[in-house]
């Protein structure tokens, strides 16, 4: 009686480890795509948690992660972007800002599976826990004179990749919504370094244009979203094309 006892004993554990390391699994690995806006938590038994995505040869990432929660959240919020045992981008090494924000973009090298890496700075030996929130987004190629149509909200942010063969032009128009949002460039460089290089915002922008003279073999992103300390709010409609300027 005593050993069925303690073989029972033994069973319910393993079925209970096997259940806790699940567990486990689901909460420091989940797929993530574009547009998507995922929340976690950092701390010093989880200092790593695995976002795997699928991505092609050229596509351009752009990945933003802050600190998050009413506790303050994670202050020293970090990332990598690895394909297999390649490190492309290390966050770290890139942001300008606070601590508490890292931002990068990466252009991936070929089809296949990779994944976002979300820590905090120093990995294992950090201090610092709480809650991050993490977006990432697969930016739109730009044909040249090629208008398109998109729409998008203050909660939200469009990317789009425009590699020139040389000095080109952004074209904006507003079309419906009550949101205007900010259209700004940004030079990328191959470290994941995001230059800003011209901006047009305001509470009326129905309407603009900017002109760039590129530095030879430079990748540009557009983005379209809200200003920095902008309180405009709700969705909006537009069109956006580039073009070689005259």
């Amino acid at each position: 009686m005593t050993k069925f006892t303690v073989k029972v004993i033994k069973i319910v554990g393993v079925l209970a480890l096997f259940a806790f390391s699940l567990a486990v699994w689901a909460q420091d690995e989940m797929a993530i795509v574009s547009g998507d806006t995922v929340e976690g938590q950092i701390t010093d038994d989880a200092f790593e948690i695995r976002y795997p995505f699928s991505g092609k040869a050229g596509d351009v990432v752009i990945i933003r992660m802050e600190s998050a929660g009413q506790d303050g959240g994670l202050q020293t919020p970090a990332f990598y972007v690895l394909l297999g045992d390649d490190q492309l981008i290390d966050s770290t090494r890139i942001f300008t800002l606070a601590q508490t924000f890292a931002y990068g973009v990466v252009q991936l090298p070929e089809d296949g599976d990779y994944v976002l890496l979300a820590t905090r700075r120093d990995g294992q030996s950090g201090k610092s826990e709480g809650n991050f929130r993490l977006s990432f987004n697969v930016a739109t190629r730009l044909a040249a004179d090629t208008e398109i149509s998109a729409t998008g909200t203050d909660t939200s942010e469009q990317y789009y990749v425009i590699e020139p063969s040389g000095a080109f032009t952004l074209w904006y128009t507003k079309t419906g919504g009550r949101f205007t949002p900010s259209i700004s460039i940004s030079a990328i460089q191959d470290t994941g370094f995001s230059d800003q290089v011209a901006e047009m915002s305001g509470r009326f922008l129905d309407k603009g244009t900017l002109s760039i003279t590129p530095d030879s073999g430079v990748l540009y992103v557009a983005r379209v979203g809200k200003a920095f300390l902008s309180n405009s709010t709700g969705d909006v409609a537009y069109t956006l094309s580039y073009s070689a300027s005259e």
